[in-house]
């Protein structure tokens, strides 16, 4: 018995991580190398040749369909595969893929409301009615929500002890505020962004990922189940970041 026959596990390694490489176990000795071309292998005739190949199973393969009522659509298939692969060897898999029509469509706008953004409050206000018209066209289940954010409620971002903002007429400093829940009123959504008002902070950065992450996980807003999920982000510059104020 060859002593290479106790080497399993690294003949095994070699083979798998040479796309169409080979290796023979058998007692004796040989005369080739045991590492090879399958190809070669075969034809001299080797036995007990360990060649892996890619695995490839549908979990998953549902028609494509468009939703109807409660049902939901599929607009991609297969949905779910399993899929086993050699290091190195590549594998084809085959996908179809539909147009969604009138799909949820959920939209909330997050908005920076540091007094540098009036003016964009003032724009935002006036496109909200031909936003929510125009993404109508598209889909008929579409809706639509405000929230606004400002600042840490924390020094040296604000003065906690009285809440002075770097601007005149300015609401007190915010973190994050969720305005309004999500719904198909355009005339609505042009109302809210009109009367939220404007505050400040003491520096550049603004608070965004505080409230990107809270309108993710903010129950109050409406997000539906089965719907595609936009926030539309919009600042007057950038965010802080681990350390800031440090």
């Amino acid at each position: 018995m060859a002593q290479w026959l106790g080497q399993r596990t690294r003949g095994r390694r070699i083979a798998v991580s040479i796309p169409r490489q080979g290796v023979v176990f058998q007692s004796g000795r040989t005369k080739y190398t045991r590492c090879d071309i399958a190809d070669s292998l075969l034809k001299r005739n080797c036995k007990s040749i360990i060649n892996p190949k890619n695995k490839f199973k549908y979990s998953k393969n549902d028609d494509l369909r468009d939703e109807i009522g409660n049902t939901t659509g599929i607009y991609i298939q297969p949905q779910v595969i399993k899929l086993k692969l050699r290091p190195r060897k590549p594998h084809r898999i085959q996908l179809a893929y539909r147009e969604a029509k009138d799909s949820a469509v959920d939209l909330y706008v997050l908005m920076d409301l540091s007094a540098s953004m009036k003016r964009s409050k003032e724009t935002l206000s006036k496109l909200g009615q031909t936003l929510a018209k125009e993404m109508k066209k598209i889909t008929k289940k579409f809706l639509l929500g405000f929230g606004s954010f400002v600042e840490k409620e924390i020094p040296p971002f604000v003065y906690t002890d009285s809440n002075i903002t770097m601007c005149h007429d300015c609401a007190l400093t915010f973190d994050y505020r969720h305005v309004m829940r999500l719904s198909p009123n355009g005339t609505k959504f042009s109302q809210m962004v009109a009367a939220a008002e404007i505050s400040g902070s003491n520096d550049i950065p603004e608070a965004g990922f505080d409230a990107l992450m809270q309108a993710l996980v903010c129950k109050q807003i409406g997000w539906r189940s089965k719907s595609r999920k936009l926030v539309l982000f919009i600042a007057g510059s950038s965010f802080h970041t681990a350390g800031s104020g440090k």
